[in-house]
């Protein structure tokens, strides 16, 4: 669905948490942009797009770009983004595929159950 909504096209923005006892905590900024799409994969026009866009969320900075669908990505969207982040370009971009979303759904069934999700 279009909207003309304020988020300028993306899904969320979230921060990622990561502590560790030689750095301490350290707050990311990441944006997941998620592609409910059962009967096509993602492509790489759809990522170069949204790669495109990074640069009207910002401020603040973006330190990593989440691609979720609910199906797959194509050979060539998988080239694309890992010669991206090979690159160092910024933001560092994952990939979750509908496999990558079943494995976190299965670590947290209290969300399956509580938002009526698939198993």
């Amino acid at each position: 669905m279009h909207t003309n909504a304020s988020d300028r096209g993306r899904d969320l923005s979230v921060d990622r948490i990561i502590t560790d006892a030689l750095s301490g905590t350290q707050r990311q900024r990441v944006i997941i942009q998620a592609k409910h799409w059962t009967k096509k994969s993602v492509r790489p026009i759809d990522a170069t797009e949204t790669l495109t866009e990074i640069s009207l969320w910002e401020p603040p900075v973006i330190q990593s770009l989440i691609i979720a669908t609910s199906g797959r990505f194509t050979a060539d969207a998988v080239a694309l983004i890992e010669k991206h982040n090979n690159e160092g370009k910024r933001p560092y971009t994952e990939m979750w595929a509908e496999s990558h979303l079943e494995l976190l759904l299965a670590r947290r069934p209290h969300l399956v159950s509580e938002f009526n999700l698939r198993p």
